[in-house]
């Protein structure tokens, strides 16, 4: 709960029952522990002395610790800042720009880049309509400049998926 308030402030606030939320999740965390330590700790070996046996079980425990944390989530990443996210990801104006010629040299079948549609419009949040027709276009740009605003929608529907914020 304190590594929430600390760096996922927002998540944090969202919660309607925050003690509830991190008991239940705290709770699902120790019965996955506790299910894990055996199947990573392993049967006793052979001639294992109890120091090792203790070294063994200790290091289960906290790899059972670890997957269960991550798997509830309980260690989500910190929020980042719109213009954090800006910087850091790959879906630009020029990425989208490099996929168009990429796709066009694909749809003309100088090249396989490996591209679909469908992973398309999931990296971008784009309709598939405008995906098409920037890749059919003779200047990919004007394309986007003349639909900016379909655009902007994909970057903060992108924004929103990437900050678990609602989307547009």
């Amino acid at each position: 709960m304190r590594h929430w308030q600390t760096h996922r402030p927002e998540a944090f606030a969202q919660l309607p029952n925050p003690q509830e939320y991190f008991t239940t999740m705290g709770e699902r965390i120790a019965t996955t522990v506790a299910d894990l330590i055996p199947t990573l700790a392993g049967a006793d070996h052979p001639g294992e002395e109890y120091l090792e046996k203790v070294a063994r079980l200790n290091e289960a425990r906290l790899r059972a610790e670890e997957i269960a944390m991550e798997d509830e989530g309980a260690l989500a990443s910190p929020e980042l800042s719109r213009e954090e996210w800006e910087d850091t990801t790959s879906e630009t104006t020029d990425s989208l720009l490099d996929w168009a010629w990429k796709m066009k040299d694909q749809l003309d079948g100088d090249a396989d880049h490996g591209l679909t549609w469908e992973d398309s419009q999931r990296r971008w949040l784009l309709p598939l309509t405008f995906l098409q027709e920037m890749a059919a276009a003779q200047s990919p740009l004007e394309y986007l400049r003349e639909h900016s605003s379909i655009w902007e929608t994909s970057v903060e529907n992108r924004w929103a998926r990437d900050s678990n914020r609602p989307a547009r």
